[in-house]
């Protein structure tokens, strides 16, 4: 990371015409690193290729004093030389590190290291995609240990929560019989699970362009014979009829769900009995009797 500014790039914002270019470089925490510019050509920037597209806009930094989260983010197409659809769906780059550069195009070896932070949340469409960038303050947000609140804090099936997500009960195996739009797709075989019973859950494809990926389901929606299922964004490659998927139920993390849907109880991870702000706000009852235990009644 450079701490000074080159002499030429000083001289270029004095003089009020600049030739500077901005670039972003994002660092997965595995595999190669992948860079963008706003510039006309290819720049090469601290050994990572910087490539110039089209359809890239660096967008704008949002800096925050004290321990506010600073944001950020660019839009850019989708490039077979730089990053697909597949790409982000894989995961590869969640939470990547990114760069923001400003960068003389004459003499790229002269650059600004603007400002650092990670990659955040991603909304994939058709041809390109818009990522959100959020600073290392995020680190300050991390929750230590756990938080008393009504909710589950664990994940479906995770070691806390012990659900044995391969059970029949809370998993089925099917596949695509119609694609009534983006990001929807037309399935059979639901009718022996009560309806919303995969809402909130997970698909993984098996085959297809998607196969290996998965797709939060955002909603469920029956039909006589047939469900249709809606996802919180679009599959990186084209869903096709006939495309195998399993399905994993959906938790909406509360204490009645865990009891009704998973018969778990034992394993919730919250404090469903925590008292709410009707007894905050709650005034003396009218019984005689003051043993503690009126104000509740």
């Amino acid at each position: 990371m450079r701490n000074d500014i080159p002499a030429s790039i000083v001289a270029d914002l004095a003089a009020g015409v600049s030739t500077l270019a901005a670039a972003w470089v994002l660092r997965p925490k595995s595999g190669e690193p992948i860079g963008f510019t706003d510039h006309d050509r290819d720049l090469m920037i601290e050994g990572v290729l910087c490539h110039a597209l089209a359809g890239f806009d660096g967008g704008e930094i949002e800096n925050a004093i004290g321990a506010r989260i600073d944001q950020a983010g660019f839009t850019a197409a989708f490039d077979d030389r730089t990053l697909t659809g597949a790409d982000l769906a894989s995961g590869r780059f969640d939470g990547a590190d990114a760069l923001f550069y400003r960068i003389d195009w004459r003499v790229p070896e002269h650059f600004i290291l603007l400002w650092r932070g990670r990659l955040g949340a991603i909304r994939r469409g058709a041809h390109a995609f818009e990522a959100e960038l959020v600073s290392l303050k995020t680190g300050l947000e991390h929750v230590v240990g756990r938080v008393y609140r009504r909710d589950c804090g664990a994940q479906l099936g995770d070691a806390r929560c012990r659900v044995d997500v391969a059970d029949p009960r809370f998993r089925m195996a099917g596949e695509v019989i119609a694609v009534p739009a983006a990001g929807e797709i037309e399935v059979s075989g639901l009718a022996e699970f009560a309806p919303g019973w995969f809402a909130g859950g997970t698909l993984i494809w098996e085959t297809g362009a998607n196969a290996g990926q998965s797709l939060f389901i955002r909603a469920e929606r029956r039909k006589p014979d047939t469900a249709l299922l809606t996802f919180s964004e679009n599959a990186a490659g084209r869903i096709a009829i006939g495309d195998r998927f399993i399905l994993t139920a959906g938790c909406d993390k509360r204490f009645e769900t865990c009891r009704t849907k998973f018969a778990n109880t034992p394993n919730f991870q919250g404090f469903p009995h925590m008292p709410g702000e009707d007894a905050l706000i709650a005034g003396p009852g009218f019984d005689p009797r003051r043993d503690g235990r009126s104000r509740f009644r």
